[in-house]
């Protein structure tokens, strides 16, 4: 196949909804069977891609509820903030 050609399918492919996880984890099983056939660098880009992809998943899941998704660390200071006394230790 082609560089158009690979890109046309995958623009144009439907795919069912699989959440990002699932897709990583394919894509993993995926590298790993091919690692021994392939340069160093070339598996860096693959896992950089498959990181990218990954993390542009994950960023739109709360799109759907028009809901901000808060990152792990806002959500551990959070929960801090919410089991702290009101008004400090006196």
């Amino acid at each position: 196949m082609t560089v158009t050609e690979i890109l046309e399918f995958i623009k144009s492919t439907e795919t069912a909804d699989v959440d990002a996880t699932t897709v990583a984890e394919i894509y993993a099983h995926a590298l790993s069977a091919i690692e021994g056939n392939i340069s160093e660098t070339d598996m860096r880009r693959l896992l950089l891609l498959g990181a990218a992809m990954y993390r542009n998943s994950e960023k739109g899941k709360g799109l759907d509820l028009q809901m901000p998704i808060s990152s792990v660390e806002e959500q551990v200071s959070d929960f801090y903030t919410d089991l702290s006394p009101k008004g400090g230790l006196h």
